[in-house]
C-alpha cells in the first residue's frame, strides 16, 4: 500500500540543499557576472595571441575591450 504522505509547498527547498549551499558560498550574481565577463574576455586574448582566433573576428565590443586591455599591459 502507498502511503498518504501529505504534499508541502517547496518542501525540497532546505538550507540541506545543494542550490542553498552554493548559494550561501557564492558571490553576488553581479560579482559573478563580472568574473564570468573576466574570463571569457581572458580566454579571447590568450585565443588571439595564439592566433587561433583574429581581433576582427571579434565583436566589435570585444575588439574595443581587447585592445584597452593590451593597451594597459604594454603601457
Amino acid at each position: 500500500p502507498k502511503e498518504n504522505k501529505k504534499y508541502v509547498q517547496n518542501e525540497e527547498q532546505t538550507d540541506k540543499t545543494l542550490w542553498q549551499q552554493v548559494n550561501k558560498k557564492n558571490l553576488s550574481s553581479e560579482e559573478k557576472y563580472r568574473q564570468l565577463a573576466e574570463a571569457r574576455i581572458n580566454d579571447l586574448i590568450t585565443k588571439v595571441e595564439a592566433k587561433e582566433v583574429e581581433i576582427s573576428d571579434l565583436s566589435e565590443e570585444d575588439q574595443k575591450t581587447i585592445t584597452e586591455i593590451q593597451n594597459q599591459k604594454n603601457g
